[in-house]
């Protein structure tokens, strides 16, 4: 199994991305959702997607035990 590389950082020690966050704070909520459904959709036509795809449904039945 592959694990992910991820690194963590204090929000302190990214001082290039503090002009970013103040001006994505100072956004309304609406904004910023607008701004990331835009870059969902960047990204799903990077990926090779004529159009969006559907988010798939799944359900999963529990038996209930008395």
């Amino acid at each position: 199994m592959i694990k992910p590389v991820t690194r963590k950082f204090k929000m302190e020690e990214v001082d290039d991305d503090a002009e970013t966050v103040e001006y994505w704070l100072s956004r309304s909520s609406a904004e910023r959702m607008e701004a990331m459904g835009y870059l969902h959709k960047q990204m799903l036509i990077i990926q090779g997607y004529k159009e969006i795809p559907r988010i798939q449904k799944t359900t999963r039945k529990i038996k209930n035990i008395k």
